[in-house]
């Protein structure tokens, strides 16, 4: 599936463990969320996107650690090491009002309340 289609929930950073577990580094405000997702995506920035079934998520001290499916040792998830994971927009829930994915962000202009011009835009 190709990028454009996928919003960034996170990043996979360091391996954590002998059996396959990694740290993860959310993007976003509830990733305990996203323990309820069926499949989860891993992929390279502009690169393909291949499923990835979620086997463990656990917080751990002040982070989170992820055991994904297919990845048995600590060898296996350092080659996963700065890989991001997402999910097609179409898998994820509809956003409230004054709510936004940080993938809709990028583009927009923005501006400080009173102020006289737009002060910058997300990219």
């Amino acid at each position: 599936m190709a990028g454009n289609d996928f919003v960034v929930l996170g990043r996979l950073a360091d391996p954590y463990g002998l059996q396959g577990w990694l740290r993860l580094h959310p993007f976003g405000d509830d990733p305990q969320a996203w323990a309820d997702m069926p499949v989860w995506w891993v992929g390279r920035e502009g690169g393909e996107w291949r499923e990835a079934r979620l086997k463990g998520f656990k917080a751990h001290g002040e982070g989170l650690v992820v055991l994904l499916d297919g990845v048995p040792d600590r060898t296996a998830a350092e080659a996963l090491k700065g890989f991001l994971v997402g999910a097609p927009r179409s898998a994820l829930p509809t956003t409230g009002e004054d709510e936004y994915y940080w993938a809709d962000l990028i583009g927009w202009k923005w501006s400080i309340p009173r102020a006289s011009a737009w002060a910058g835009w997300m990219g």
